[in-house]
């Protein structure tokens, strides 16, 4: 009986401490300055970025006809998912169309 009752009691404090952590200002989503200025400048360092590889995006499709998914992710070292949302953004700007839905088949249209 003794053993259920410390169990008991571990159990219950174990709660209390959990509650009481869940309610620190750290966890509720207020962050430091610093941890903000860092989150800024990592999300200025991503748009940098992005632009700098829609601007080689932009150079690779000069002077061709057509494009595929593949040739651009080769030529820009980046993931299938980054590739797509650049392809998006070209086609957005009306330098490519989307041949094709979906698979292999799709290419784009240089315009």
């Amino acid at each position: 009986m003794n053993i259920f009752i410390a169990i008991l009691v571990g159990v219950m404090a174990g709660i209390i401490i959990g509650l009481f952590l869940k309610r620190s200002p750290k966890s509720r989503g207020k962050a430091s300055a610093l941890e903000t200025e860092g989150r800024v400048g990592l999300t200025n360092e991503l748009i940098e970025e992005k632009q700098k590889n829609l601007e080689k995006a932009r150079a690779f499709i000069r002077g061709k006809e057509k494009i595929t998914n593949d040739d651009l992710q080769k030529e820009l070292g980046v993931s299938d998912a980054t590739i797509v949302r650049y392809l998006n953004d070209l086609e957005a700007e009306g330098l490519i169309r989307q041949v094709g839905k979906t698979g292999q088949s799709v290419y784009y249209d240089v315009i």
